[in-house]
Order: C-alpha cells, then sequence, then structure tokens
C-alpha cells in the first residue's frame, strides 16, 4: 500500500514537473496556434521527379514572395555543408500567413520545421542569416500591423529558444515592404522600404545597424523616437522622390569597415520624361568605408549602351567574395533583348571606379518561340549567386533550353574570379513535371550565398500551385563541367523587328510601307552585340546584295536599334534614305575584333518618304568595300613550301584591311599556336617558325590551320617533316 501511494506520488510529481517545464520551456513560444506541434519533421521521402526534396507546405500563391532572393537570403548554409537553414511563409487560418524556420542537420537529407510567428498577412518576405556560431536569423513584414519584425533562436540551430518577435517599424499606417538582413561577424545590419510613407511618393528605404548583433544599436542608424522607428537611410537619389526604389541588400568585407549596398531599380527622369515612356532604368549601389555609419551618394552602374534604353534591372543578388564585391542582374525587356544575366565586379580591388562586367547567360535566339529551343537563352530569371571555399563563383537562374520552351535550371561557373566564365550547364529536365497552371513550368529559384562543402544548396516552389517549398543540392564539380565559353559574336537568324514599331518584315507577300513621322525611320534588332563589339548595318536595291550597297556611316553603331520617332529621341538620329519611292532590302551583322557574326535575314520595306539622305548613309561594295572597286575575295591559300622543314609561309587574300584570327592546330582538334594580327585589303603572309605557343618545336605529323576574318572561315592541312 505504501509503494503504492509513493508510486502515485512520484507519478504526480513528474506530471507536474512537465507541466511546469511546459511553461518555462522558451520553445513553447513556437505553439502559435491551438493544437500545432512545436518541431514537425519532413517526410524524407517525400521527392520531387529527381529534383527536389519537399521540406514543407506553403499552401498560398504569393508563397513566392518568401523564397525569391531579390533582398537578403531565405536559404543559408554553413561552410562545411552540414547545418542549413531556411524561412519561407505558409498559409496559417482563416488564410493568414506563418513564418516558418526549417532547418538541416544532415546536408539537406532531412529537416525539421519550426512555427516562428502567425496569424500575418498573406503576403510576406523574409530574410534570414546564420552568425558565426550559427545561431540563425530571421527578419520579416507583417502587413497585417504593417509593422517589420525579427527574431532569433538564441538557443542557436535546432535549440527552439526563439526570443519574442522584436518590432522593428510599426505598426503604423506604413505599407512596410520587403525587409532585408545581413550579418558580417558581429555587424548585423536590417532595412526596408516604406511603400507610402508621409508625404505621398517618398519610397524611402529605413534602416538598422547593430555592431553586437542587435544587442544594441549603433547611431544614427539606431532605433530612434521617430514616427517609424528607425531613421531614413536612403530615397531614390539618382530618380527622385516619388520614383519607384526596391529594397537593397547589404554586403559586409571580411574587415566590416567597407559595407556595399545594392539597390534593384533607379531612373534617369530627364531620359524619361524625353522618351515618354519605358526608360533609363539602371541598377545602382552606394558605399560605406566606416562600417555602415556614413554613406556615399547612390551612383548607378553604367550598361552596355544597347540596355540603356528600355526594360529593367531586377532580380538581382551579391556576395563578397575574396577582396570585393560581386553582383548579379538580370535585366528584362521582352522580346526586344529578351532576358540576360550580368555579373558586375570592381575591377582593381579597393577601386569602386571601374567595374568588370559579363553577360554570362546563354546568348538568346531568335525569340520567336515558334520552333522548340528557340527561346534559349532569351528568359533569364531567378539568379541567385553563391562561391565555394576555393574562390569559384556560381550563378544559377532559370532560363529556357535549347531543345524546348519551358523553364529549366542552368548553372554557370568563373574559376578566376569573375575575369573569364564557362558556358552555363543545364541542371534540370524535368522542371515542367511541377504543377499544372499556366505559369507551371517557372519555379521561383534561390540558392544560398556559400556553396557549404561541395554542394550548391537551393530552394524552389511552383509559384502557381506553390503546394510545397522544395530544397536541392548540386554538386559544384557538376557546373565546374562547363566549356570554356567562346567569344560572344553572333547575331540572331532572323529580327526582331515588330519591336517597337521597327521597320521592314521579311521578304514575303506583303510588302511594309514606311513613310513615317517627318519621313522618320526606327528599326531593332536582337539580340545584343557582344561586350565592345559593334553592328554594321546595309541597304541595298537588290535582295542578294549585289548592286547599291549603302551603309550607316556610324562604324561604331554600338546599339542593336537605329532611327527617329518623334517623341522619343534615340542614340542614332536617321532622316530619310538614299532614294525614296523604291523598295530596299536591309541586313545586319556585328563585329567585335576580327570576328563577325553571319549576317541576318534579309528584310524589305518600300520607301516613300521624300527625304533623301546620302550623308549618314554612304555608298559601299558588298561587305563594305567602296563602289565601283573590286574587292579581293576571301581566300586561304595552301603553305609554301609543304611539307613544313623550318619555316612555312602561309597567304591568305582579306576583302579589306582589318583584324584576322590565324591559329594552327594539332590532329587532335587542340590549338598549338596563334597568329592573330592585322591584315591589309588584298594579299598577306604570315611566316610560321614550327613552334608551339610555349615556343617549342612541333612534332611531325599532320596539322590544320585555320583563317577567320569579317564572318568568313577557310580550314588548310599542313605536313611538318623533319
Amino acid at each position: 500500500m505504501k509503494k503504492g501511494l509513493i508510486l502515485c506520488l512520484a507519478l504526480v510529481m513528474a506530471f507536474a514537473m512537465v507541466a511546469q517545464a511546459k511553461v518555462m520551456d522558451p520553445r513553447t513560444k513556437l505553439v502559435p496556434e491551438d493544437g500545432d506541434a512545436r518541431v514537425a519533421k519532413t517526410t524524407s521521402s517525400t521527392k520531387a521527379p529527381s529534383i527536389g526534396l519537399v521540406v514543407g507546405a506553403t499552401g498560398y500563391a504569393d508563397a513566392w514572395r518568401g523564397t525569391v532572393g531579390m533582398a537578403g537570403k531565405s536559404i543559408v548554409v554553413d561552410p562545411t555543408g552540414t547545418y542549413l537553414g531556411m524561412a519561407y511563409g505558409s498559409v496559417g487560418k482563416g488564410a493568414l500567413c506563418n513564418v516558418e524556420f526549417a532547418f538541416s542537420q544532415d546536408g539537406g537529407a532531412s529537416w525539421e520545421i519550426q512555427r516562428i510567428a502567425s496569424g500575418l498577412n498573406i503576403r510576406i518576405y523574409n530574410g534570414i542569416a546564420f552568425d558565426a556560431d550559427l545561431t540563425p536569423y530571421i527578419v520579416w513584414q507583417n502587413r497585417g500591423t504593417n509593422s517589420i519584425q525579427w527574431s532569433k533562436d538564441e538557443g542557436g540551430l535546432g535549440g527552439g529558444f526563439w526570443m519574442d518577435p522584436y518590432v522593428l517599424a510599426g505598426p503604423d499606417s506604413v505599407a512596410w515592404y520587403i525587409p532585408s538582413l545581413a550579418i558580417g561577424g558581429t555587424k548585423m545590419m536590417m532595412s526596408s522600404f516604406a511603400n507610402n510613407v508621409s508625404p505621398a511618393g517618398d519610397l524611402s528605404i529605413h534602416a538598422v545597424l547593430s555592431n553586437d548583433l542587435g544587442a544594441t544599436w549603433q547611431d544614427p542608424w539606431g532605433m530612434n523616437p521617430l514616427p517609424y522607428g528607425w531613421n531614413k537611410w536612403s530615397y531614390n537619389e539618382i530618380g527622385g522622390q516619388g520614383w519607384n526604389l526596391d529594397e537593397p541588400d547589404w554586403m559586409f568585407s571580411g574587415s566590416g569597415d567597407t559595407v556595399v549596398s545594392y539597390i534593384d531599380v533607379v531612373v534617369d527622369t530627364a531620359l524619361y520624361v524625353e522618351s515618354a515612356t519605358y526608360a533609363g532604368f539602371y541598377p545602382a549601389y552606394k558605399l560605406s568605408f566606416d562600417g555602415g555609419i556614413t554613406w556615399s551618394a547612390m551612383k548607378n552602374f553604367s550598361q552596355p549602351p544597347q540596355y540603356n534604353y528600355g526594360g529593367w534591372w531586377y532580380l538581382y543578388d551579391g556576395a563578397w567574395i575574396g577582396d570585393r564585391p560581386y553582383f548579379l542582374y538580370v535585366h528584362q525587356d521582352g522580346v526586344w533583348n529578351g532576358g540576360a544575366l550580368f555579373e558586375m565586379h570592381p575591377t582593381v580591388a579597393g577601386d569602386f571606379s571601374t567595374w568588370t562586367r559579363n553577360r554570362i547567360s546563354d546568348l538568346p535566339g531568335n525569340q520567336a518561340g515558334v520552333i522548340p529551343g528557340e527561346l534559349n537563352g532569351g528568359y533569364v530569371d531567378c539568379s541567385s549567386l553563391s562561391y565555394d571555399a576555393a574562390g569559384n563563383i556560381y550563378a544559377i537562374y532559370q532560363d529556357y533550353p535549347k531543345d524546348n520552351d519551358g523553364y529549366e535550371f542552368f548553372g554557370v561557373a568563373s574559376t578566376d574570379g569573375g575575369t573569364t566564365w564557362l558556358n552555363p550547364v543545364r541542371l534540370t529536365n524535368e522542371m515542367g513535371a511541377l504543377g499544372t497552371g499556366p505559369d507551371a513550368l517557372a519555379c521561383w529559384l534561390e540558392v544560398a550565398e556559400f556553396a557549404g562543402g561541395d554542394k550548391i544548396h537551393m530552394i524552389f516552389h511552383d509559384p502557381v500551385d506553390a503546394a510545397e517549398i522544395y530544397y536541392w543540392n548540386v554538386p559544384t564539380s557538376t557546373i565546374l563541367a562547363g566549356t570554356v565559353r567562346p567569344e560572344e559574336i553572333t547575331i540572331a537568324p532572323k529580327l526582331v523587328y515588330s519591336a517597337g514599331g521597327g521597320w521592314g518584315g521579311p521578304i514575303d507577300a506583303t510588302m511594309d510601307t514606311v513613310s513615317g513621322i517627318g519621313d522618320a525611320l526606327v528599326t531593332y534588332w536582337s539580340p545584343i552585340v557582344a561586350e565592345g563589339g559593334t553592328y554594321q548595318v546595309q541597304l541595298s536595291r537588290t535582295p542578294d546584295f549585289s548592286t547599291g550597297v549603302w551603309e550607316w556611316a556610324d562604324a561604331g553603331l554600338n546599339v542593336n536599334y537605329l532611327g527617329w520617332t518623334g517623341a522619343e529621341v534615340l542614340v542614332n538620329t536617321l532622316f530619310g534614305l538614299p532614294e525614296a519611292n523604291v523598295v530596299w532590302y536591309w541586313r545586319v551583322r556585328s563585329h567585335k575584333g576580327a570576328d563577325s557574326s553571319p549576317w541576318s535575314e534579309v528584310y524589305d520595306f518600300y520607301y516613300k518618304g521624300t527625304t533623301v539622305n546620302t550623308t549618314d548613309w554612304i555608298p559601299s561594295g558588298v561587305e563594305g568595300t567602296p563602289t565601283g572597286a573590286t574587292a579581293p575575295k576571301f581566300s586561304l591559300n595552301q603553305n609554301r613550301p609543304n611539307p613544313v622543314n623550318k619555316l612555312a609561309e602561309l597567304s591568305f587574300t582579306l576583302p579589306k584591311s582589318g583584324n584576322y584570327s590565324l591559329k594552327i592546330y594539332n590532329i587532335a582538334g587542340q590549338m598549338i599556336r596563334t597568329l592573330d594580327g592585322k591584315g591589309v585589303a588584298g594579299q598577306n603572309t604570315v611566316t610560321w617558325n614550327g613552334l608551339d605557343n610555349s615556343g617549342c618545336k612541333v612534332a611531325n605529323g599532320v596539322y590544320l590551320y585555320t583563317l577567320n576574318a569579317f564572318g568568313n572561315s577557310a580550314t588548310k592541312k599542313l605536313v611538318v617533316v623533319r
């Protein structure tokens, strides 16, 4: 009897202790709704078709607002690739939103979920970061109360000791939007975009800075008794107040002294008003050299001339890698240039006056969308930057592949600090298996900034069905296996003649007639020319360009549009044509150095204007040679002597003076010697001494030598016998 009483008392005490522990345990904060479990484990066997592990449910179409990385990150990983965390939104009671934190301690093989907050407005952006001790920090917007909130797990990753949400801004009448979070050492910076600050149209960014991870706040970016709780960091300093500006992201140097903030879009208001259309948008940045206390004025990145007009810069990401920051920006402008992914970084570390810019996505196709694969390279989306311990840089993004017109994931790498880039590698082949809506082939994608271990870690989900958040990883070796990127010198076989009212359609039964405002013309073509290249535009009275050829006088035409249309003044102004009331045929190609692309298809139109212009159009023979002259033909001659014992004379004919590329290959196709140069119109001779590029004698055998110039190519065989 006594034993039974003691046992009963022990059980009562045990239950009381458990109950008391539940009351005092900070992890009870993870139970914001009746009946919710504190920690939920994922079903590790639940997978998308071979391309992802389902981590958790979202349940609402705006879930992408918590997974697409434009400000801060939604997925983070430690350097070893063992510990990962992600933040996202899920639908809650009454269609409100919850903030979920998922974490993995086994390299992403399995996940556990903690609920951080609930009852929020259904549109939620969020950001996440780890500190050096793997403590997770999350910031999010609560548009139900118009506030920005943040929290951290004081127990470290998986501890579940999340502090009560700390309100950074609001609640008030301001629509706080797209919060951002970044940690560098012990520094932490958070910010948010105020969408309707008084006075109306302010559209400013407010920020807070802490040097001790949120314990205290650094003036002037502290928790100030202002109407919105913190200080205004910036408005649109280039476009002026009233012009839209999205949320910035932040990058800390290794020392923490230099901080770079990069911003979505600003606008050149003069160009915008002058063109009366969607123009003058640029990505921009600000700098601090004292740890984020004082900041430079906003500066915009200079862009390729053909990208200065139309479209906008969006879906950006960045990281401080080694001794300098790196940026990704997607440029989007529909069918004109399509989408293109650019990487930018300071050419010299510490010098922010000169930037290296690379377009690293595939060259666009013709963008007509008639044949599967024609959209390849033309619809870049959801870019995300990552890097590994060796300093290799990776860009992961969506694009259309060569074999179908549906989104897939691609990765592209640089192994030399962004100086050169490999060819993009297609990473998926079945994204269409996710979702059923009209946009089901597009999955919102975000990648962890650090390639933990030897993998690129990412999250994605279908923006239409939005049923689940997927985790996936790809070995870095897959992307590093990309082939060497060739010189970008190309042009579409067809032109985007309809964009912006372009003139001259294809040669068909319908003749385009052009008179235009004030007898003026305008045309556009796609895609862009290689960086540093130019365009050559020709007119002719015959479709084979055998007679009556005229060429645009500006030999350095570096924009992919030409003309003038009344209200909008473009870089190049064109009044009239060499002859009126006739049919003209036209074509275009691109140049860079000694290389030329093939000519585009030939287009035609009837010009019935009254203005005759022989100033901006100059007479030209085929391939740009003077009218009336007999142009020398491109040709490559057989080497002399053959076989080669000591010296070989390689002679060739060029149609005009300019750069040429002459290279020698062994029978295995490996280039062994480069003999590039600048030749004259007519006969040219180059002497080869039988040495390779290293100065060593080549072995006896068969070799090939190839000449490229002005869009032409020829190859001959030679034999070395000593």
